[in-house]
């Protein structure tokens, strides 16, 4: 700065001062204006158009902005108006080296030393030329001569190359200099070793680094794709599907990749309009895997704050912000409706900005009996009670009853979400209060019919407490339920007392794995069966285990068949465990085709994947891309 204030003077002086220009643009240059810089040196060459310095230091300009060729053009007629100019010539050899011409450079590096031979610069740069292709003691060799040269400049250079080479820089300091000389290494000077260490990156992963680029090119093009405006979902399907396997804590443990735990959650489509439901661990890898797009969602709703329901909820934010940062100028951004009780909000108050217009429609908080109506026609819904302890609070989370559109008539869909049978009491540990026996959360359900004999009913059993089976254990409700979760006695308790159509049992404990379909087909037999027999019902609730294979068409009150490969009626629906690949999966077929799974379960667990990955049939639309 203070270099350019007296260039400046020597002008007011003598205007035609070609070299105050000349270094002026130098100046400028060391600053980092390369634009400027060669402003003044246009300047400098209008005064005197054979003024070689100029013409390469506009060259080296030229350079640091990555115009290797135009560079090169400027350091040819610095070269034509003086042919010793070897600092032109060390500098076209820096360019032809950007530009990947090592033969040319060489020769140009060469020459350069050839009229200069202690031009400590030149020897820099073959330094550094010579780690480009991988010769590191010859660069070591190199960098000796140039601190030799010029032992003020180009100590940190020569201490990457040392350590490159796997010696001690004092020590071969020491030998150049005596073993008192200190190397003195500004931070300025020291961003000299990067070109080094880059080309020592470059070099170490040479035979790699196609494989990565491949690598990180499909991804990319993954989460290009995952973010297209362009739905692949068919507008006029209503679906539910499962898009988690396991409850609580399991997802988040570390564990080998072939028995890594996945959590998740759940997603309604209705009237080409998605609504994301406790986005849990592992959900939006679960949602990508179903084919589905940050496109598709346009509300997104929370039951409680506990991790396994709400950890994906920031990364989707942050997916639904980059979404509308990558949409055209032109196009509509996106804007969703977001639903949280009242202690997700509380997690999230910091996150969740009311005045939000990027991709905020409304921020709502759910306290049981409101009612709300999905963004876009997909639908309303109530508010239902939940009795669970979620840590911020005992008495604020929720479940949810979908009144769903169609036609002239309605589906409905019931999710309990986490629940006790009873409510919790209000101090020490979760303990069933069954002083009110009408407080059974099922009779919230039945309110307005709301929960009454739904199309689907997704139903979270958390685990099985010893003393909800053991047969000398008390009879009393108080004793014998799980407190903070419906378990194996509310779940049945409420599904006899809805009586779905279809219910889902979700929400397994992982350590219910080897016996949850077994568990399952018991409750459907010994117990929903047997509540039933005799009843003049038009239905005996079929029950399933949930996991990611379950797509409920609510339109039909169907459910894809994986060994038929097309919808067959929710009514009929059998399920088995999954294949080697999948050992934790559960695929879902016809009754009179579970001899046929049975047979070849991998060759239709696969199937089911591969139809799902390539979109056919199911809720695709067929012209999506």
């Amino acid at each position: 700065d203070v270099s350019i204030e007296w260039f400046d003077k020597a002008l007011e002086v003598n205007r035609k001062d070609g070299n105050a220009m000349r270094d002026k643009g130098v100046s400028l240059s060391e600053k980092g204006d390369e634009d400027g810089a060669i402003v003044w040196f246009d300047k400098a060459l209008e005064v005197n158009r054979k003024d070689w310095n100029a013409m390469r230091d506009k060259g080296v300009s030229l350079s640091k902005k990555g115009d290797e060729d135009g560079a090169i053009v400027w350091f040819d007629k610095a070269l034509e108006v003086n042919p010793k100019d070897g600092a032109a010539m060390r500098q076209k050899g820096v360019s032809l080296s950007e530009k990947g011409d090592e033969d040319g450079a060489i020769v140009w590096f060469d020459k350069g030393l050839g009229v200069n031979p202690k031009d400590s610069a030149a020897h820099r740069n073959r330094g550094v030329f010579e780690i480009n292709r991988g010769n590191k003691h010859g660069a070591f060799e190199w960098m000796c001569s140039a601190v030799k040269l010029d032992r003020d400049r180009g100590q940190a250079e020569f201490r990457a190359v040392c350590k490159m080479c796997d010696k001690f820089p004092d020590v071969e300091w020491g030998k150049l200099f005596g073993p008192t000389a200190r190397m003195k290494v500004s931070a300025e000077e020291s961003l000299k070793e990067l070109p080094l260490f880059i080309g020592t990156i470059r070099e170490a992963f040479r035979d790699e680094a196609e494989g990565y680029l491949e690598k990180i090119k499909k991804w990319k093009a993954d989460r290009s794709a995952f973010l297209q405006p362009e739905s692949l979902l068919d507008p006029g399907a209503s679906v539910f599907m499962v898009l988690r396997k396991w409850n609580s804590y399991t997802p988040a443990l570390p564990s080998a990749e072939d028995e890594r735990s996945r959590g998740g959650g759940y997603f309604l489509w209705h009237n080409g309009r998605g609504t994301v439901i406790d986005p849990g661990y592992n959900f939006i890898e679960n949602f990508h895997e179903a084919r589905c797009r940050i496109c598709d969602i346009d509300n997104v709703i929370l039951t409680h704050a506990h991790n396994d329901h709400t950890n994906d909820f920031e990364s989707l934010r942050v997916l639904l912000h980059q979404y509308n940062d990558e949409l055209p100028a032109a196009e509509k951004k996106k804007r969703v409706r977001f639903f949280l009780n009242n202690g997700a909000f509380r997690k999230f108050a910091g996150m969740v900005d009311l005045k939000d217009d990027d991709f905020t429609d409304r921020v709502f908080t759910l306290n049981a009996g409101g009612e709300f109506e999905l963004l876009g026609g997909g639908g309303r819904f109530r508010v239902l009670a939940a009795y669970h302890d979620e840590v911020l609070a005992r008495d604020q989370a929720v479940g949810l009853g979908f009144r769903i559109p169609i036609g002239q008539e309605e589906r409905k869909v019931l999710v309990t979400s986490d629940t006790g049978l009873f409510p919790l009491k209000r101090e020490g540990k979760p303990v069933p209060d069954t002083s009110e026996r009408g407080a059974e959360v099922w009779r919230d359900y039945l309110k307005d019919g709301w929960g009454k004999e739904p199309d689907l009913m997704v139903v979270h059993i958390g685990s099985i407490r010893e003393e909800e089976l053991r047969r000398s254990g008390e009879l009393d409700p108080a004793k014998a339920c799980y407190a903070n979760h419906l378990g194996i006695i509310g779940t049945a308790r409420v599904i006899a007392m809805c009586r779905p159509r279809v219910a889902v049992i979700s929400e397994f404990g992982e350590e219910m794995k080897d016996f949850r379909t077994k568990l399952v087909e018991g409750l459907q037999t010994k117990v929903l069966d047997v509540f039933y027999r005799g009843n003049e019902t038009p239905h005996v609730p079929r029950v399933v285990p949930g996991d990611l294979g379950f797509i409920y068409d609510l339109r039909g009150r169907r459910f894809w068949d994986c060994v038929g490969e097309e919808w067959s009626d929710g009514g009929q629906i059998d399920f088995g465990d999954g294949d080697s690949g999948d050992p934790s999966g559960v695929y879902y077929f016809a009754k009179d085709r579970r001899a046929t799974y049975g047979q070849e379960p991998k060759q239709y667990a696969g199937q089911f994947r591969s139809d799902r990955e390539y979109r056919k049939g199911m809720y695709f639309l067929a012209a999506a891309k």
